[in-house]
């Protein structure tokens, strides 16, 4: 007989895991509204009660605070995974696990967004795309460099070059494009590197791929024993498993979240456009 696969949490450290569900929980809620604003509307017909869950959907994207736990929200979630990313060794297998997972998922979405009329809302390169790049990254460098301050020195030139991309283009107005503007061969790695954002979940390496780098460094400058720095013993909740399987959460909370919206609208008396 196979013997079952158990977690030893004490392996784990709570402080970690902990913000990385509250962060993924957070992205849930984020993509629940989003669906109400960019995909719900393709798919059933317009009526006073849909209308009225889109206007609110709409008011809570475009809002300052919304924007802002946005920003926060990822930026801590993304410097987490450069924090655990220093725990491993195997970053070159991880991380090409994940690109094949970021490229299925991709597929996916051109597929359903294709079927609802909504190309511009493909996931072209997303948080899973951008951290598995990183993980890629990290794994070579950690072949050829044992310097922990290498790490955050690219991650802060990450950072701040891919804010001076923003700044500068979209002050010519060319920073948010359409699928259909150019070609996906000059459109796509425009958008890996931070030059041009188009699609849902745009995530360039520049400047977000650098919150990764500076993840690192701080899990080998803080973290080096993999000691937890708040709790002494580890905290096994709802939110802590959720940090532990943020890369299954994430694949299918909007399997989740889709059929809760469905019925939602249909019980509103909302009409599929299919029929």
């Amino acid at each position: 007989m196979s013997r079952k696969k158990t977690v030893d949490l004490s392996k784990r450290v709570t402080e970690l895991d902990l913000i990385r569900g509250i962060c993924i929980l957070g992205m849930a809620v984020d993509h629940a509204f989003a669906m109400t604003i960019f995909m719900l509307p393709s798919i059933f017909q317009n009526s006073e009660a849909t209308y009225s869950i889109y206007q609110f959907g709409l008011k809570y994207w475009n809002s300052t605070p919304r924007m802002i736990i946005h920003l926060v929200g990822l930026s801590l979630f993304l410097l987490l995974t450069g924090v655990c990313c220093s725990f491993s060794r195997s970053n070159i297998r991880r991380g090409t696990k994940l690109l094949i997972v970021s490229v299925i998922f991709t597929i996916v979405t051109i597929i359903f967004m294709n079927l609802i009329g909504e190309q511009d809302e493909i996931v072209t390169f997303g948080v899973l795309h951008c951290i598995a790049v990183c993980l890629l990254i990290v794994g070579v460098l950690d072949k050829i460099n044992t310097n922990k301050w290498v790490y955050l020195a690219i991650g802060l030139v990450m950072i701040v070059v891919g804010i001076l991309f923003v700044s500068v283009i979209n002050e010519n107005g060319d920073y948010y494009v359409k699928y259909s503007s150019e070609s996906l061969w000059t459109l796509v790695p425009k958008i890996i590197l931070g030059l041009s954002y188009a699609g849902a979940d745009c995530i360039p390496l520049f400047p977000y791929g650098g919150v990764v780098f500076v993840g690192v460094f701080l899990g080998r400058q803080f973290y080096s024993e993999r000691k937890p720095l708040v709790f002494k013993n580890y905290h096994n909740n709802i939110i802590t498993i959720l940090g532990r399987h943020t890369l299954v959460f994430y694949l299918v909370h909007l399997l989740i979240i889709v059929p809760i919206w469905v019925v939602v609208y249909l019980i509103l008396g909302a009409k599929l456009t299919i029929f």
